[in-house]
């Protein structure tokens, strides 16, 4: 953006409109790659204001997403008690005179980035860091209990009818994976507009089959490389597992809103570190229980699959499982002390981590890390030892269990010509993720307990 092609004046005018005053004043601006921000005061001895708008062109689905970000957040204010910047405003590209794109007005909040407290203060000794986390993660467990509350019968965005007022989950879910893949790789052809889900099932493939076209795309890029084949192989043998990682009894719901961007950088904290506000409900929106129920990927300064990459996976599993152990028993202790009986969030996320789950959610909302996660924490806990990823890679798109007609053969195949037409174990038969893993099944070598193939998903 050209910083002087949109003045202050232009902003406060604009705003000056919804505070039904003139006299506005920029006291700061905050860029971003793709938002701009501007904290506005007046002096009536109201509350500052922060306008915050999301450049056009830059995300795919703009108006829809800014929008489901704003009625998000009047649902939680109005359900829960979480400390939540109040909505003044919000609106489209159209409806927004200065040319910067959607928008949305809310009341200014004060405090520093919880994650600036818990992983960027020098000088604390083990002992206060210690019970400053414990403290910050004990309200981050408070705001994970009260979102566990809601209920949906759908898997989607929240909107809010004109008449009624009331909130219902009736658009397509507004997740960071599919706006991710629509806005670098434009596949907003293959997701359809007014597209909500009734069960987990069908969103979970969504997201993995999304995955697949996405690389698809990318291979006039790529070519047949060894890292295409890789990537190739990671996405179908997720979609091979996916059932045994999806309960059927949470199949059809009651499914929980779900934010995305709940992370600590995205909460503010005053001096004596109590939350002063959630700022951030980008990608809220009902989804699967399993993925509000998984240990959050938040508990590290980097993401999982940058840690990993970095540092490796030993260093990744000994600090995360370490914060995850202290998440854990600070969500109990808040569990103990409130109503919080029956289905317990800190159950669910233990078990997230027992069984893996926690790595196969992640893995579906992944974009950029989907690849790292899956060999690194899913592949052998699935299918056993492996030699090499290449070696992996190799078995399932030369040997007739996952091929497809435009990839070519290993080189090291004894020279095989490609193939005009080759069986896929995902043709879909019923519900397209039922697929059949009885190439690797008769081996023996799925190792995760019964395999989901062959589970009656379509019976309640």
């Amino acid at each position: 953006m050209n910083e002087n092609s949109h003045t202050a004046q232009e902003i406060c005018a604009f705003a000056n409109r919804y505070r039904k005053r003139d006299g506005g004043k920029v006291v700061s601006m905050h860029y971003d790659p793709f938002t701009v921000k501007a904290r506005l005061h007046w002096d009536d001895g109201g509350r500052d204001w922060l306008i915050r708008f999301t450049f056009s062109g830059r995300s795919s689905f703009i108006d829809e997403k800014v929008q489901n970000e704003a009625v998000a957040m009047k649902f939680v204010a109005l359900k829960t008690p979480i400390p939540i910047p109040r909505v003044i405003a919000y609106g489209t590209a159209a409806d927004n005179p200065t040319g910067l794109g959607p928008f949305i007005i809310m009341t200014w909040v004060d405090g520093r980035k919880m994650s600036d407290v818990l992983w960027n203060t020098p000088g604390r000794n083990l002992q206060e860091t210690r019970a400053t986390r414990e403290m910050l993660y004990g309200q981050m467990a408070d705001i994970l209990l009260e979102l566990w509350k809601l209920n949906f019968d759908r898997i989607g965005s929240l909107v809010q009818a004109e008449i009624t007022r009331t909130f219902s989950a009736n658009r397509r879910p507004s997740s960071q994976g599919i706006s991710e893949l629509s806005r670098v790789w434009d596949l907003s052809d293959h997701i359809r507009p007014s597209r909500i889900y009734h069960s987990a099932v069908d969103y979970v493939y969504s997201l993995l089959e999304l995955q697949s076209i996405r690389l698809e795309r990318q291979q006039t890029i790529m070519g047949d490389t060894a890292s295409y084949r890789e990537q190739y192989a990671a996405r179908h043998l997720l979609k091979a597992i996916a059932l045994s990682f999806v309960s059927r009894a949470d199949n059809y719901g009651p499914f929980k809103l779900f934010a995305e961007g709940l992370k600590p950088e995205h909460v503010l904290v005053d001096d004596s570190l109590q939350v002063t506000g959630v700022t951030n409900w980008e990608f809220c929106y009902s989804g699967p229980v399993q993925f509000a129920g998984s240990m959050p990927d938040w508990l590290l300064p980097l993401a999982p699959h940058t840690y990993i990459k970095q540092r490796g996976l030993p260093a990744f599993l000994q600090s995360y499982i370490t914060e995850a152990s202290a998440f854990l028993e600070v969500l109990k202790k808040r569990e103990d002390g409130g109503a919080h009986d029956g289905d317990r969030l800190s159950v669910r996320m233990r078990q997230s981590i027992q069984d893996n789950s926690a790595w196969f959610n992640l893995a579906c909302r992944s974009v950029t890390g989907l690849d790292i996660i899956y060999w690194n924490l899913l592949d052998e806990y699935c299918w056993g030892p492996r030699i090499s990823i290449a070696e992996r890679a190799s078995l399932i798109t030369n040997t007739g269990l996952l091929k497809r007609p435009d990839i070519t053969a290993h080189p090291n195949n004894g020279g095989a010509k490609k193939e005009s037409r080759r069986e896929s174990i995902f043709e879909t038969r019923g519900p397209p993720v039922l697929a059949t893993v009885s190439g690797y099944m008769r081996r023996g070598v799925y190792r995760r307990g019964k395999s989901g193939a062959g589970r009656d998903y379509n019976a309640r």
